[in-house]
């Protein structure tokens, strides 16, 4: 029981992980097409960057403009995020 403790208890200080609804997102870039939308959250995704795509299925509906799909992020990966896309879309 004691290794166990340990183990999962190292440092004995208590930790509070921020849950998806306390933490920021930000809509770091809209798209007409959802194929380049998907692309670049898998570059993202791929960087170790969470991020996922507002009205996905909406964006697919309604015509080119009226509701584009948008890329979504946490607000502490912005900038990082849209470094990121620079240098793979450039």
């Amino acid at each position: 029981m004691q290794v166990i403790n340990k183990i999962t208890n190292f440092d004995n200080k208590p930790t509070k992980l921020k849950t998806m609804s306390e933490e920021k997102l930000v809509v770091i870039r809209e798209y007409d097409s959802i194929n380049d939308a998907e692309w670049n959250k898998s570059i993202l995704e791929g960087e170790g960057i969470w991020a996922t795509i507002r009205n996905e299925i909406m964006s697919t509906l309604y015509p080119t403009g009226i509701m584009p799909a948008q890329l979504v992020v946490k607000a502490s990966d912005k900038k990082r995020a849209e470094e990121t896309l620079d240098i793979y879309n450039n």
